[in-house]
C-alpha cells in the first residue's frame, strides 16, 4: 500500500493523470475510438475521483459545506450520467467543462500540500466549475440532439 501525500503516492497519482490524458489521443491516433472505450474513460475517472476524495477524507480536515457540496455533485453527475447513458445509446459527452473541472480536482491534493492558502479556496474554485459541468451535463444528458463521447460543450450538439 502507497502512503497518501508521499513520493510513490505522487508517482502513481502522476501516472494516473498521464495515462488518462494520452489513451484518448492515442485512440484518436489510431482511429480506435468506440463507445465503450469511452464507458471504460468515464468509469476511470470515476473512480481516480473517488480515490482523490478519499485522500482528502484522511489527509485534510474537510469542513462540512464542502461535503454537502461534493455530494450534491456528485449525485447530479451520476444521475445525469446514468440518464445519458439511457437516453444516448450508452454515451456521456466529455465536454470542455469536463476536463476544467478534472483538471481542477487533481490539482487540489498538490495545491492543498504544498501551498499555504488551504483547502477552502481551491475546493471553492474546484466545487463552483464542478457544479457549472453537472448543470451543462444534466442539459445534454436530457437534450433531444445528438450526443457523441466526443461532444465538447452542449452549444454544439448534432442536430
Amino acid at each position: 500500500m502507497v502512503a497518501p501525500l508521499s513520493a510513490p503516492y505522487y508517482v502513481v497519482y502522476a501516472y494516473c493523470i498521464v495515462s488518462d490524458l494520452v489513451d484518448g489521443i492515442i485512440a484518436r491516433k489510431l482511429n480506435v475510438v468506440s463507445t465503450q472505450g469511452s464507458m471504460l474513460d468515464t468509469y476511470g475517472d470515476f473512480a481516480f475521483v473517488i480515490v482523490i476524495l478519499i485522500t482528502m477524507f484522511r489527509c485534510f480536515n474537510m469542513p462540512t459545506w464542502l461535503i454537502v457540496w461534493i455530494s450534491v455533485i456528485a449525485v447530479v453527475k451520476i444521475a445525469s450520467g446514468i440518464v445519458s447513458v439511457i437516453r444516448h445509446s450508452g454515451v456521456v459527452a466529455h465536454t470542455y467543462l469536463d476536463k476544467v473541472s478534472g483538471l481542477l480536482i487533481v490539482l487540489i491534493i498538490p495545491i492543498v500540500q504544498f501551498s499555504v492558502i488551504g483547502l477552502g479556496i481551491p475546493a471553492a474554485i474546484a466545487c463552483v466549475v464542478a457544479s457549472v459541468t453537472a448543470i451543462e451535463d444534466t442539459a445534454i444528458a436530457f437534450s433531444k440532439r445528438k450526443v457523441t463521447s466526443s461532444t465538447l460543450t452542449f452549444f454544439k450538439l448534432e442536430e
